[in-house]
Order: structure tokens, then C-alpha cells, then sequence
């Protein structure tokens, strides 16, 4: 291949690219700490310290809570959601259901603009990404600093497989997990077609009722 053809591939390439680290669940939990910052780093254009950070904390709490689980699945940092224009912290296949996963890392507090942050990346998933339409979405919003909630696992009134976002305060992943695998019934996801599912920016009539409707 010409030099000129392969920087356009190479090019190509980056531009699709979805998420910035991926992993299965079970190697995800062998890995260190440092390995999975080090590809998270590398796929980032720039890193300022304070991302580090969030990223570790992030690291650190989902291994704490997926540890307890079958290590069937995969894990995905820094989704990218095209329509949006921005990314989900991290995507968890996990047996039946789906999880949007938006950290606070530090912070004490459940603010309304979080809660609508990680409502929108689920709607999001559910609407326009075609493989997410009929699988259970759980969004989850994980201030790490706050004081624990009841976990309230809450469909919409559709009957749509798909959560309000939940609460997740200090120490309550793993538990707030367990009650979304709970509340959401469904077939193992498969991942390979998950992956290969189209991102659809404009929605069709039907899809942008839906959203609307949402």
C-alpha cells in the first residue's frame, strides 16, 4: 500500500474508533491499574492530570464491583456518542443488560444536571445505536463521595427495558448492579453484535417520536 493511502486508512481508522479502552471483564480485572491507564492515555489527545485521577478512581471502583460478578461481559471506557458530541465514562455489558455508567469522582452531591447527563446517554443508546434498541439499559450516575441511597431500580411507564437513572453513593456499585440485573429481564447480550451495531446521528420519523415521546 502507497504511504499516502495507508495514512488515510490509518486515519479512517481513528476517526470510527468508539471508545478509547475495551476490554473482557475477565481480563479487564487481571490487568493493572497502570496498563489500562497507559491505553487510556494513549487514545486520549492530551491528558491533564485531574483526568488521571478520575480515570484511577473509576478503574478502582469497577473492578471492586464487577469482581463479584461472572466474568462473562466486557467493559468500555470513554464511549463516544457521536450525536451528542460526547462521551459516556464507561459502557458495561453485563449477562442481560446494559449499563451507562457516569462518574463523579469526588464530589458529594446528586445534581440534576448529572441525572439528566447520564439520562441522555442511555436515551441516547436506546433510540439511535440499532443493536441497543431492544437490549435492558440500566444508567447509573456513581458520586463517589456521597452519602448511600436506597437503590431504586425504576422502569419509564413504556415498559421500554430501560431504567431511570439510579443513585449510586459511596461503596454501593456492586449492590446497585445486582439490583438492575434484578429488575431487567432478558437474553445475554452478544457482544460481537453489539459492536458491530450502527450509530444512526439522524434519527428516522420513528426513532425521533420515540426520543420526543421519552
Amino acid at each position: 500500500m502507497e504511504l499516502g493511502n495507508a495514512n488515510t486508512a490509518k486515519k479512517s481508522s481513528i476517526q470510527i474508533r468508539r471508545w478509547f479502552y475495551a476490554d473482557v471483564i475477565a481480563d479487564f480485572l487481571g490487568r493493572s491499574d497502570q496498563h489500562i491507564l497507559g491505553c487510556l492515555s494513549e487514545a486520549s489527545v492530551s491528558v491533564e492530570k485531574p483526568q488521571l485521577v478520575a480515570w484511577s478512581k473509576q478503574i478502582t471502583l469497577l473492578k471492586e464491583a464487577l469482581v463479584d460478578f461472572d466474568a462473562n461481559g466486557r467493559v468500555y471506557f470513554e464511549y463516544v456518542i457521536p450525536r451528542l458530541g460526547k462521551r459516556i465514562d464507561c459502557v458495561v455489558l453485563l449477562e442481560h443488560a446494559l449499563f451507562v455508567i457516569e462518574f463523579k469522582v469526588g464530589e458529594t452531591g446528586f445534581n440534576n444536571s448529572a441525572l439528566d447527563q447520564v439520562w441522555d446517554y442511555a436515551l441516547d443508546l436506546k433510540n439511535f445505536h440499532d443493536t441497543s434498541h431492544e437490549i435492558p439499559i440500566a444508567p447509573l450516575l456513581v458520586v463517589t463521595e456521597a452519602d448511600p441511597e436506597p437503590l431504586l431500580a425504576v422502569g419509564t411507564i413504556h415498559d421500554d427495558r430501560l431504567l431511570r437513572p439510579m443513585r449510586i453513593g459511596r461503596g454501593q456499585l456492586t449492590n446497585g448492579i445486582f439490583a438492575c440485573l434484578a429488575a431487567l429481564k432478558g437474553a445475554p447480550i452478544s457482544v460481537e453484535r453489539w459492536e458491530t451495531g450502527r450509530y444512526l446521528p439522524t434519527p428516522t420519523i420513528v426513532e425521533a417520536a420515540r426520543a420526543l415521546y421519552a
